[in-house]
């Protein structure tokens, strides 16, 4: 598999989203004061699980805050992997026998989902949020995933409503595509709504079903 670069292709562009909107504090709330962050190198070719956003832990906020001109963070993801939020996709790719990657959406750090929703309400808010996600979807068409795993909601949200994926059903498959690449919905796959048991391993045969459908 090859690596996109991460940081090269959407550094600047993100830390200028950063800049541009650090005058709307108020419509973008304390997401504008803490660095963007995501991975540094994503891979192609892959089973790729996609996000909303990274989460944060009270104590990262004083070494994380934002400066003009401070440059996004970037993560390894290869050194992530012990984080109890993966596990599910290592036990997926391994029960597959698919390389996995996974990729959030947006750039902003946050653990409640509603009140990421809630910048929707203004118009800075809103384009805030669509400007991450041109990037990411930039970073998607590089990325020439062989099927993708979308485990949150509003992600799925941004991807058909603000950027016009279109999602069409395959009767072949059993699931939707996109410019024929398989696409899966699920909820969060750890967590308190977690996707339950059956559901679990019924996504884990479908995808074993479609990657020997396609010959992947």
């Amino acid at each position: 598999m090859e690596k996109i670069n991460v940081k090269n292709e959407i550094g600047e562009s993100l830390n200028d989203i950063w800049q541009k909107y650090q005058a709307y504090s108020q419509q973008c709330g304390e997401y504008i004061a803490l660095r963007p962050v995501t991975v540094e190198t994503l891979a192609t070719d892959s089973l790729l699980f996609i996000g909303l956003n990274p989460s944060i832990r009270e104590n990262d906020k004083p070494s994380r805050s934002y400066q003009k001109n401070s440059f996004p963070e970037f993560y390894n993801l290869n050194q992530a992997v012990s984080h109890p939020y993966f596990k599910k996709f290592e036990d997926i790719s391994e029960k597959s026998g698919m390389p996995w990657q996974h990729y959030d959406m947006l750039y902003l750090r946050g653990t409640k989902q509603a009140e990421v929703q809630n910048l929707t309400k203004t118009k800075e808010g809103t384009d805030f949020l669509l400007e991450q996600a041109r990037l990411s979807e930039k970073i998607l068409t590089l990325a020439k995933p062989k099927i993708i795993v979308v485990n949150n909601a509003f992600a799925r949200d941004i991807l058909s409503e603000w950027l016009g994926w279109n999602f069409e059903q395959s009767d072949t498959l059993g699931t939707k595509t996109h410019n024929g690449i398989p696409i899966f919905f699920t909820s969060m796959l750890t967590g308190q709504r977690a996707l339950d048991l059956g559901s679990y391993e019924r996504l884990i045969w479908h995808i074993n079903f479609v990657k020997k459908q396609l010959g992947l």
